[in-house]
C-alpha cells in the first residue's frame, strides 16, 4: 500500500474509533454528536493526533479538511525523517516539514516532530560512517532540524530516537548499534 494510502486509512480509522468511543462516553445530544474529535479531546484536557503525509496534504482537500477539523495534534509521517531533511551530508531541505508545520499553525494544532534518529529512512551516507563521524553527523543533524523549529510555538515535542528496542525488548541490532555500541574491537598494534 502506498504511504499516502496508509496514512489516509489510519486517519479514517482513528476518526471512526474516536467517534465510536465518543458515542458511548458522551451525552446523546445533537451538539455532542456534531462536535469535532478535537473538541471532545480538549474538553478532557487531551490531544488527539494523526500522522500527515505531505502528498495528500498538498493535493487532497478532503484529507486536509478532515485533518484540520478533527485533530489538535499533528505528526509528520515522513517529512521530518532524516532521509527527507538531509538526504546528502550537510544539504538540508525542509519543504515537507515546513508544509506540515504551516498547516498545523494555520489550524491551531501542535506538532510532534518525528523522528530524528531511526534505523529506517536514514540515508546511506550516514550508515557508511565510522563511529566518530556518525556521532558528529547525528549531533549536527539533530541541531539543524530541532534548531529550525526551536522558536516555533507549534512544534512542542520530538521523537529523538525511534524504535531503539526490537520486538523482544532488546536493543535493536542496526547500523547505529553496530557502529556506536558494539564496534569491532581494534586490533592490538604490532610489537
Amino acid at each position: 500500500m502506498p504511504p499516502h494510502d496508509r496514512s489516509r486509512t489510519r486517519t479514517l480509522a482513528l476518526t471512526a474509533l474516536f467517534g465510536l468511543l465518543a458515542a458511548f462516553l458522551l451525552p446523546a445530544t445533537p451538539a455532542a454528536a456534531s462536535a469535532a474529535l478535537r473538541e471532545h479531546a480538549a474538553a478532557r484536557g487531551k490531544f488527539i493526533g494523526t500522522a500527515l503525509a505531505t502528498g495528500p496534504l498538498a493535493n487532497e482537500s478532503a484529507y486536509r479538511d478532515l485533518a484540520a477539523t478533527e485533530f489538535n495534534q499533528i505528526t509528520a509521517e515522513n517529512a521530518m525523517k532524516w532521509d527527507a531533511t538531509e538526504p546528502s551530508q550537510g544539504r538540508f531541505t525542509f519543504d515537507g516539514a515546513d508544509a506540515v508545520v504551516r498547516f498545523a499553525a494555520a489550524n491551531g494544532q501542535q506538532v510532534h516532530g518525528h523522528t530524528l534518529v531511526w534505523h529506517s529512512q536514514t540515508p546511506g551516507w550516514v550508515q557508511s560512517l565510522g563511529a566518530t563521524a556518525m556521532r558528529a553527523a547525528m549531533r549536527e543533524h539533530i541541531a539543524q532540524v530541532v534548531g529550525r523549529y526551536a522558536a516555533d510555538p507549534a512544534v512542542v515535542s520530538w521523537d529523538v530516537v525511534n524504535e531503539v528496542f526490537d520486538d523482544s525488548g532488546n536493543l535493536r541490532t542496526s547500523f547505529w548499534y553496530n557502529t556506536l555500541v558494539s564496534p569491532s574491537p581494534t586490533p592490538a598494534p604490532p610489537r
